[in-house]
């Protein structure tokens, strides 16, 4: 409301502020991504659970590959590896999550066009108890390195020349007094400190006390592990009293207990992934602030930039609708009314407002979309997602519906016993000295019929009110199926008697359900009087239950009249009474199905039935078992 107060000017201003921010934004990640070009790093994120793996396009570079080209997956990740390295990249892998280390290893790929390259993985481990989720890591193309750290061994004459010109922290340390024994030139221009100064103190003096304890576990978990090539990161102070971060790989050679090491001064990396992190940080809470989704469209009416906080909300992925027009990504009839909203919207300059359903996820969503005209004939369109508001609107006519239907039903249903018993109650007194012993019996009979058969009908209407104003106390405990369903056919079996029909309970296996006791029972117990109401004398009733996946489905079938198929729909609604007659005359309140539907949706389960008319019914209903 407070956005819709606001003029035009208002508007456009803080449109231009937002968008100021983007292109900063942009620009920020522009620079992120020439670092880590240069360098030759990507990084990927493994979700672990759905196997789905993503590539930054540094990854696609070194791999020698295209997005276009190369479809992105564990799969086609282990191919590309060198087979002689492939078993060793498995087994260190698993290991990796096996043990809840960071993942570091180093190994060949070969790519597309036959060359072979070395390439180092980083990852970290994500969990959620105790169980790998995601997997976060960095790809270094190292084939110049490594090979360059080989040809050191076999031209030792190169080795200085190399040494000092390498812009790269490059030195050796002592794995016991934690010092450099030998250290390049970049060290001192990097750091400030002569050479002496490096080399008289141990390293971790000069390390941000922060990360001094982290660098120290690295060293004796790592190092002294015997690992190839170890990774970490660390902060040292520069002589000025500055800090820098440094990317380090360390090899150690535990016989002479002597480090190499290499670092790369990642400072700048590190603020621009910081200054990334806090204005995406600063957008996201403005994103969250609105509860809207932001599409801007040009003058041609495409999409060219969309913000939203919920992704998952939008009708299509960003792919799918960037660069495209509106009628490649609505239907024509709700194409139609957009480019006419927004052909107003342009024309007038002012506010419009349209609305629009759409399918999201097997449901029919609700939208309003207030479109205005910005800068250069641009659209600005924030969308709404209105469905709980029109849901609420739906429920609210069907609460009005239940209700009239009720009192409907306390008019008619209880109006028509009440006729009954005062009618012959009126009689039995007006003649109660001139009938004999029989005339009375027989009145008395149906007075005591209609006011047990009323006084069903007000337990069964409180017990419906009390489910549907959330007053029924929901008590879940584990319950033996096989002894509920026993108990129910111990309680319906008088009724059963007295028409010679046969109850029959069909147990697979010995099952337990996490269930309310008084509901469940309640809902079996309905059924199964519903079955004998509406079965011939010396029919069959079954009952069976069956363990289906994570649910166990609860089946009570009969051989009687059935129900017809325009019916079948209509018996689960209040406001559509069938109230049919049993076989023998029984007369039901018409509460029971209801009761049973509203006790089964507690439980999220679900209730349906599967009849042909004189062939009997089958009503069936869901538990989830977990």
């Amino acid at each position: 409301m407070a956005n819709e107060n606001k003029t035009n000017d208002e508007l456009l201003h803080e449109i231009a502020l937002l968008k100021t921010q983007l292109i900063e934004q942009k620009l920020i990640n522009d620079k992120l991504s020439e670092v880590k070009k240069l360098a030759m790093i990507g990084h990927w994120d493994w979700d672990y659970e759905k196997n789905l793996l993503t590539w930054s396009d540094e990854i696609f570079e070194i791999f020698g590959v295209t997005r276009e080209n190369f479809e992105v997956s564990t799969e086609n990740f282990e191919k590309a590896i060198h087979p002689d390295d492939l078993c060793f990249f498995l087994t260190e892998r698993e290991n990796a999550l096996k043990a809840n280390v960071n993942i570091n290893i180093v190994h060949r790929i070969v790519c597309p066009n036959g060359e072979i390259r070395i390439v180092q993985e980083q990852a970290t481990i994500l969990r959620k108890n105790n169980q790998p989720t995601k997997l976060l890591g960095t790809v270094q193309d190292i084939t110049e390195r490594y090979h360059r750290e080989h040809l050191f061994a076999e031209h030792r004459e190169r080795f200085e020349t190399i040494f000092n010109m390498l812009p790269s922290l490059l030195g050796i340390a002592n794995l016991q007094t934690a010092t450099f024994t030998l250290i390049n030139p970049a060290f001192t221009k990097t750091l400030g400190y002569s050479i002496e100064e490096l080399t008289e103190k141990p390293f971790f003096e000069f390390i941000h006390p922060d990360d001094v304890e982290k660098t120290k576990q690295v060293i004796e978990t790592k190092l002294n592990s015997g690992q190839s090539i170890v990774h970490f990161v660390n902060r040292y102070r520069c002589k000025n009293g500055k800090y820098r971060w440094f990317d380090w790989n360390s090899h150690p050679i535990p016989e002479k207990n002597i480090i190499y090491t290499i670092g790369h001064d990642i400072t700048s990396l590190v603020e621009a992934e910081q200054l990334i992190i806090a204005n995406e940080q600063k957008m996201n809470a403005i994103l969250l602030a609105i509860p809207d989704m932001l599409f801007i469209l040009n003058d041609k009416n495409i999409f060219v930039e969309f913000y939203t906080s919920k992704v998952e909300d939008l009708y299509a992925q960003p792919k799918h609708f960037i660069g495209k027009h509106i009628t490649e990504v609505f239907n024509s009839e709700i194409a139609n009314n957009i480019l006419k909203t927004n052909a107003l919207a342009l024309e007038t300059n002012q506010l419009q407002t349209y609305e629009y359903t759409l399918p999201i996820a097997d449901e029919i969503r609700y939208y309003e979309a207030k479109i205005i005209a910005f800068e250069n004939n641009k659209l600005l369109s924030l969308v709404r997602d209105i469905s709980t508001l029109k849901n609420n609107e739906v429920k609210l006519k069907e609460l009005n519906t239940e209700k009239d239907r009720f009192i409907q039903i306390l008019a008619h249903d209880l109006r028509s016993p009440f006729n009954t018993l005062l009618g012959f109650s009126d009689i039995l007194l007006r003649n109660i000295r001139k009938f004999d012993i029989e005339k009375t019996e027989a009145k008395i009979k149906i007075i005591n019929e209609m006011a047990y058969r009323t006084f069903n009908l007000l337990e069964d209407l409180l017990l419906w009110t009390r489910t549907k104003s959330q007053q029924m106390p929901f008590k879940p405990t584990t319950i033996s199926v096989s002894a509920l369903i026993n108990e129910v056919i111990a309680l319906s079996q008088l009724q059963a008697n007295a028409k010679s029909i046969a109850i029959k309970h069909i147990e697979k296996e010995s099952l337990t359900v996490f269930a309310d006791n008084f509901m469940l029972k309640t809902v079996i117990r309905n059924l199964v009087s519903n079955a004998i109401k509406f079965t011939q004398r010396n029919g069959e009733i079954t009952l069976e239950t069956t363990l289906l996946d994570s649910e166990i489905i609860f089946t009570v079938s009969d051989n009687g009249v059935g129900i017809a198929p325009d019916d079948l729909k209509r018996i689960w609604s209040l406001t559509e009474k069938i109230q049919y007659k049993g076989t023998e005359g029984e007369v039901g309140t018409g509460f029971g199905l209801l009761i049973c539907k509203e006790f089964i949706t507690k439980h999220n389960g679900k209730i349906w039935v599967e009849s042909e008319e004189h062939k009997g019914s089958r009503f069936m209903f869901s538990i989830p078992n977990e």
